[in-house]
């Protein structure tokens, strides 16, 4: 990213014929900021933007760099209120992504673009949480596809609490609009 709030921050840019466009922002837990289907924007974004990732995001100061975007990931510790030491939805969007690719291949006649990063949580002296990530779309369809694959490393067992803020913008809620989910 060129300007702004943002300067400096890693933007990978998916661009399909006829199908979804994401920005996806390696700096901020490889969430996909704004999407586009056929030109027509499909994600809230508020007016923080994009916005460089925090820190030690403690507190309530998550809302401080929300950005929205089509897609912001909570966790791995907290997906709510502050507790436990952790901020408001945790550390995850606040993560930089590490192993970043991109990839082309072509699929029953269509383009794919797939990218991938790990984003890890890593706290001393024993939490370390592994995030390997794919986001796929393809030309001419209104279809994008989000795998995580989760992973303890760390010594000890614990919960890996994980939200999806999924920001849909106008159109999408326009009267008459619908959304369907087929989640596994």
């Amino acid at each position: 990213v060129a300007d702004g709030p943002a300067r400096g921050c890693r933007a990978l840019d998916l661009r399909v014929a006829g199908g979804i466009d994401l920005r996806v922002l390696p700096d901020r837990g490889f969430d996909i900021g704004q999407a586009w289907f056929r030109g027509v924007p499909l994600a809230w974004v508020s007016a923080v933007g994009e916005a460089p990732p925090l820190r030690s995001p403690r507190g309530m100061a998550w809302l401080d760099a929300f950005g929205g975007g089509l897609v912001t990931t909570c966790g791995l510790r907290n997906v709510g209120s502050p507790s436990e030491g952790h901020g408001l939805h945790g550390r995850f969007s606040h993560l930089r992504a590490a192993e970043v690719r991109a990839d082309r291949s072509v699929e029953e006649g269509d383009i794919v673009l797939t990218a991938e990063a790990r984003i890890d949580e890593v706290a001393a002296p024993e939490t370390h949480l592994r995030v390997q990530r794919t986001i796929r779309t393809r030309t001419a369809r209104g279809l994008v596809e989000l795998t995580d694959i989760t992973t303890n490393l760390g010594p000890a067992s614990e919960p890996v609490p994980i939200l999806y803020h999924v920001n849909l913008g106008a159109p999408m809620f326009d009267a008459g609009a619908t959304l369907e989910i087929d989640s596994v």
